[in-house]
């Protein structure tokens, strides 16, 4: 009931119940943006709703053409941002860092020219690992397009960059 005992919220059970269920609330209030959530056996906690995941959103793109000074492996330099209002991208080190934890969409486009015919891949790495299947490998010279998307679980602080294997003089 409010202060004066004349209003009060309620939950209602639906009108066709097959079983017991009980819902436990956390402890405490959540912050802004949090929304409840079950973690399906009837645990309420405070998670961050979509409207406020927008705000972990970054595209970065490589500015300046990066030129692979030696065959071999190296990081792809994202140095300019379209948008990235929470500054979660380093545009100096060409790494995500995760704010929260939860599982993320990734999409990675690169594109290769050079005048050496071969094989050409990226990986994502987190933490300084490549993740397993998050590679693609693509064979020719001009324009050769890398595309990999996928969803990868993180946790708050983990590191996230993008890795390229190819020839010496390849400009991506």
């Amino acid at each position: 009931a409010d202060t004066a005992g004349d209003n009060f919220i309620a939950l209602q059970a639906p009108t066709v119940l097959t079983s017991d269920v009980t819902f436990t609330l956390p402890g405490a209030d959540g912050v802004a943006n949090q929304v409840l959530a079950t973690n399906g056996a009837g645990q309420l906690g405070w998670v961050y709703g979509s409207a406020a995941l927008a705000n972990y959103r970054v595209h970065a793109y490589v500015g300046t053409d990066q030129t692979l000074l030696s065959s071999g492996t190296e990081t792809v330099q994202f140095n300019a941002e379209v948008f990235d209002p929470n500054n979660n991208f380093d545009v100096t080190t060409f790494t995500y860092t995760a704010p929260l934890a939860g599982i993320y969409a990734v999409t990675v486009n690169v594109s290769c020219n050079s005048v050496g015919t071969g094989n050409r891949r990226i990986n994502l790495i987190k933490n300084g690992l490549p993740l397993t299947g998050f590679s693609v490998t693509a064979f020719g010279t001009v324009g050769v397009p890398l595309t990999l998307s996928g969803f990868v679980p993180l946790v708050a602080g983990d590191l996230v960059r993008v890795d390229y294997t190819g020839l010496i003089n390849d400009s991506i």
